[in-house]
């Protein structure tokens, strides 16, 4: 019986690890920020999907979830010359390019 206490011990650290980290990836996608900047501002600066490196210098300092939004609402008014490419797909490319990554959780939807 002497060996059943560190297992059991070591059941309820996996157990609470588990709950913990489960509870921390999914609180980061739960609310989408609102863009903190005027997103015509991406077309003011020649931002496109042509040209993704125009746009870091205004998404430089905001999260990749705040960068994400920012570009989805520029793309779904057709701001960012996105010609026949997804918006996922466009987006992708240009947090890529800024050195970002698109949340896992996060979906533009047109």
């Amino acid at each position: 019986m002497a060996s059943s206490k560190p297992l059991s011990s070591a059941a309820l650290f996996l157990c609470l690890n588990l709950l913990f980290f489960t509870n921390m990836v999914s609180s980061t996608c739960q609310t989408e920020p609102a863009c903190p900047f005027d997103y015509h501002n991406l077309k003011n600066q020649g931002c496109s999907y042509l040209k993704p490196s125009q746009c870091c210098g205004l998404l430089q300092g905001l999260t990749d979830l705040e960068a994400a939004v920012c570009i989805c609402a520029a793309l779904k008014l057709d701001l960012l010359g996105t010609v026949n490419v997804t918006l996922d797909l466009a987006i992708t490319v240009i947090l890529g390019t800024c050195g970002k990554t698109k949340p896992v959780c996060f979906n533009c939807i047109k």
